[in-house]
């Protein structure tokens, strides 16, 4: 999944189109650091190598669909997002990445079968043997939802009778697709006590020349109109943070074994 999620085009695209976004803001070329779109797989090979244990974490289950509505794919089909990280008010304004509480992927492996990881600290799924069915096309056209939101430009499926549907769906979410997946912040000094530095976010054009200033980025997600009802609450779930701006990360992701400084929280369903 993780490897699907980071080595296509549209992955790298994203990449590219980021370092655009900075660019832009910052108002000057990134001379040696704008990647292309080759050295952007490259990069995200590399990162592949170095945190291919990243999601051992989560719990897999695989979603047998028992509908006359089949999955489709995309060209970017290995989709993270994260639920809990967008209805829960403490991570407000917070872009979660892919050590947050609250991860989910979903990857279509075939019409008839989906692989769902999910942080088990925060949802539960009913299952036997990692295997659990969904039996209405409700659930069916949510995670196909999620394949239209996060395609980058192509959405593939087996039978070309299935076309009209597909498109009709496709039409009613589509205003919920994000034109850009990254959003720039650039901030100037605004103050320092000796040890820490204060910086407050401007336009561009209203900082002053030579001013010291940092470049944010920022990555968005759309927001789908439904989840999968299979995805549950767990109850009692719990997240974990140390109160700094990492934000909450999966207990599996932080030094809360060896080094501690990490506390529990309740997930808020």
């Amino acid at each position: 999944m993780l490897f699907q999620h980071l080595r296509t085009e549209a992955a790298s695209r994203r990449s590219v189109e980021m370092f655009a976004g900075m660019e832009h803001s910052i108002g000057s070329p990134l001379l040696g650091l704008k990647p292309s779109i080759k050295d952007a797989v490259q990069f995200a090979m590399r990162a592949f190598a170095d945190e291919m244990r990243l999601f051992d974490d989560l719990k897999v289950c695989l979603v047998r669909n028992k509908t006359k509505t089949p999955f489709v794919t995309s060209d970017d089909p290995a989709v993270v997002t994260n639920r809990w990280h967008k209805e829960d008010p403490r991570v407000r304004h917070k872009s979660p990445g892919l050590m947050a509480c609250g991860t989910t992927i979903f990857l279509p492996l075939s019409p008839r079968i989906l692989c769902v990881a999910y942080d088990g600290d925060v949802y539960s799924v009913p299952h036997e043997s990692g295997w659990t069915e969904v039996r209405n096309d409700s659930d069916v056209e949510a995670f196909n939802e999620q394949q239209f939101l996060n395609a980058f430009a192509n959405i593939y499926f087996r039978d070309w009778n299935d076309h009209e549907w597909i498109l009709s769906l496709y039409r009613a979410i589509q205003s919920r697709r994000l034109s850009c997946r990254h959003r720039v912040h650039y901030a100037v000094l605004d103050g320092s006590d000796g040890t820490h530095k204060r910086y407050r976010v401007v336009e561009r054009f209203d900082a002053v020349a030579h001013e010291e200033a940092l470049v944010h980025t920022e990555t968005l997600s759309p927001m789908p109109s439904r989840w999968p009802t299979l995805l549950r609450w767990r109850a009692k779930g719990s997240v974990f943070t140390n109160g700094t701006g990492a934000g909450y990360i999966r207990v599996a992701q932080t030094p809360f074994r060896s080094a501690g400084g990490y506390w529990r929280e309740s997930s808020g369903h």
